[in-house]
């Protein structure tokens, strides 16, 4: 077991990983199914004999300034996330579960804004295809299924107007109309990596379910369109260093509109001891809608596979 688990983090040490859609803490891996032994047909597709595996990583930290996707929360918050995935052959499966908490106000809820927990499913198909006459990569074709759930409570707005605070005055006991109401989003979405010179990243569409549930149609649904890149990661002393940048545009249906978010990021990883990596990834962000707003979201997190198996 603990051969597996050494042999499994230092191919992840390797292995690229990509941002997913801008979810500070969320790695999304790509594993090269050719590393694990899969040989490549004349169609492109991948065929074992192969080592499978199936890995789960525990991630945990705090979030200054959380960015659910595109939206400012202006919260932190602590995070605990699972990921597990499972690979064979030109296939891999992933299972994500993800629980926040606002770190100053943890009985305060917000529509739309920090999510309680959040549910992912993602399947993802390798393709190797060629790029010119001497260079072959992989592509992968990764659809997601996310759910995020959001708890809404009676809140109260201070004197000026500003930020929503509890009241300090004794309140009576909830009413039933005064108790949380439990409130669930579903995101669908489809991601392809692309290429684009030294640039290697990935294009993602994703669709939400509608705003006002008496509109079901695929116009009315908000939608998005991001594209995440990663620089050449390199090596400082012990610290790896992986920059990205993303770009994401909101709109509904197939419709793309103005709204747009630019997001740098670099994500620093130090191994430790017990296979655990400590990671800072720094995300300034620069949004427009109308004029241009800026945020500077910092996330601090531990990175530990609790679980491998190969075979």
């Amino acid at each position: 077991m603990i051969r597996t688990l050494a042999a499994v983090f230092a191919l992840l040490l390797v292995v690229p990983a990509l941002a997913q859609e801008m979810t500070i803490f969320d790695v999304n891996d790509f594993v090269d199914p050719r590393v694990l032994g899969t040989a490549a047909a004349s169609n492109g597709n991948f065929k074992c004999p192969c080592v499978q595996f199936l890995i789960a990583r525990a991630i945990g930290g705090w979030d200054h300034d959380f960015l659910n996707v595109t939206m400012p929360t202006n919260v932190d918050v602590g995070f605990a996330h699972l990921a597990t995935s499972f690979y064979r052959g030109s296939w891999q499966v992933n299972a994500k579960a993800t629980v926040l908490r606002d770190v100053h106000r943890s009985d305060v809820f917000s529509r739309g804004t920090v999510p309680q927990q959040t549910f992912t499913l993602q399947l993802g198909h390798y393709r190797e295809v060629s790029l010119d006459e001497d260079e072959k990569t992989v592509r992968r074709l990764q659809f997601t299924w996310r759910i995020n759930r959001h708890l809404e409570s009676q809140r109260v707005t201070d004197p000026i107007g500003e930020s929503p605070v509890i009241s300090p005055a004794p309140q009576p006991p909830p009413s039933e109309s005064d108790a949380p109401e439990d409130l669930l989003g579903h995101e669908f979405g489809i991601e392809y990596d692309t290429h684009v010179r030294t640039l290697v990243g990935s294009i993602a569409y994703t669709l939400l379910a509608p705003e006002d549930r008496r509109r079901s149609g695929f116009s009315d649904r908000p939608s998005r369109v991001a594209m995440v890149y990663r620089l050449d990661a390199y090596q400082l002393w012990r610290f790896r260093i992986e920059p990205t940048l993303a770009a994401v545009m909101l709109g509904h249906g197939a419709k793309i509109e103005s709204h747009l978010t630019i997001q740098p990021s670099v994500r620093v990883a130090l191994p430790l001891a017990f296979k655990t990596s400590l990671n800072a990834r720094v995300a300034p962000t620069f949004q427009r809608f109308g004029g241009w707003q800026r945020y500077y979201e910092v996330a601090l997190f531990v990175d530990r596979p609790i679980f491998a198996k190969t075979w």
